[in-house]
């Protein structure tokens, strides 16, 4: 089933936000076709795009190989519960065999010392197994549990996003020398990344991991330290906080959030994102009164296409027009995603 993108108005504002969601992570330009960093998509013929993106998992379950080393020094794999089809082994010594089945196969070590296996197949199947090999002595089984991983082809793991098309309907009585088009687009993207705060906040929300204690909201410093935690020991990237401006502004206070380079950081190297727009967001379920979310996620990508211009000059004055009255719809699709993780705890304006 297709995935329905999100329809968000972006609200008129003089400049876009310092420290928000488009400041901190500038949007990379959507081709028509392709894979990047994990995300690929097509477009239909509405211009909107439908993400093919696969979530960040637990690697699935795919079975498990045993390796036994008889006295001869020959290695032979044993499959349990692999899927269907043919393998490539990398037997740790430079041999490697490929487009095999993955029962049976042996290699003879020339060797004595510890070799790492390596076994990919069908389905994203990955395993790997250390052996030990000792000439007149029997050694094993080693095993080990075969999953599927979900990384895309440069090893990140995969993310996940919606589309969502931002526009703004706006009229005006034109004066000067500035295009139609360019003040049109110019306050679409005034008012986008608060509209898109909004939605992409929607989506942690539903998604993210609640992590608060007891489900009692905590003060901002505790909380702040729960998020910098979330994402165990399998997350080894940036991650990205995100909170609404009150929360942002008393972790400043409290001197936990510095500027670094034109952004707002934490000491522990995390992004913070400040965004108006997740004050109006909904979280993963009501928040206490007086409390608020704060997320954490994995690195953070934006892409977006070149939006589309749609003028309506209104020249008849008798319509309750002006002569040099327009307006114009300018819509934009954006699609943010996230790697891996989305943790999500309660807060209270306190330290």
């Amino acid at each position: 089933m297709a995935i329905r993108p999100k329809y968000i108005e972006a609200p008129p504002t003089a400049a876009p936000a310092r420290f928000g969601l488009l400041d901190t992570i500038p949007p990379k330009s959507m081709p028509d076709h392709g894979g990047l960093a994990g995300v690929e998509y097509d477009t239909d013929f509405c211009g909107v795009a439908r993400p093919w993106i696969a979530p960040c998992l637990t690697p699935v379950d795919m079975g498990s190989i045993s390796v036994s080393v008889d006295n001869a020094s020959t290695a032979t794999i044993t499959g349990t519960g692999e899927p269907a089809g043919t393998y490539t082994i990398t037997w740790g010594d430079g041999a490697t065999d490929s487009n095999v089945a993955l029962d049976g196969q042996t290699n003879t070590y020339a060797a004595d010392g510890t070799y790492t296996v390596t076994v990919t197949g069908p389905d994203g199947y990955v395993a790997q197994v250390e052996v030990t090999v000792t000439d007149g002595v029997t050694s094993g089984p080693f095993t080990a549990d075969a999953v599927d991983t979900k990384v895309a082809d440069d090893g990140i793991a995969q993310t996940s996003g919606v589309p969502m098309v931002i526009y703004h309907l706006f009229s005006c009585r034109l004066v000067g020398s500035e295009s139609r088009e360019e003040r049109a687009r110019r306050s679409l993207d005034s008012g986008a990344s608060r509209a898109i705060e909004e939605g992409f906040g929607d989506i942690l929300g539903a998604e993210a991991t609640d992590i608060t204690p007891g489900g009692t909201a905590v003060g901002v410093v505790e909380g702040l330290a729960l998020l910098e935690q979330s994402g165990g020991t399998g997350y080894a990237g940036q991650r990205v906080i995100h909170a609404d401006n009150a929360v942002v502004t008393l972790l400043i206070s409290q001197n936990l959030v510095r500027e670094v380079n034109g952004h707002l950081e934490t000491f522990l190297g995390s992004l913070v994102v400040s965004g108006p727009g997740y004050a109006a967001s909904t979280g993963p379920s009501a928040p206490a009164a007086g409390a608020h979310w704060m997320y954490a996620t994995g690195a953070v990508n934006i892409w977006a296409d070149k939006g589309t211009y749609t003028p309506l000059v209104i020249d008849d004055p008798l319509s309750g027009g002006y002569e040099n009255e327009f307006r114009a719809l300018a819509e934009r699709t954006y699609v943010p995603t996230f790697e891996c993780f989305a943790s999500a705890v309660e807060v209270l304006l306190e330290a």
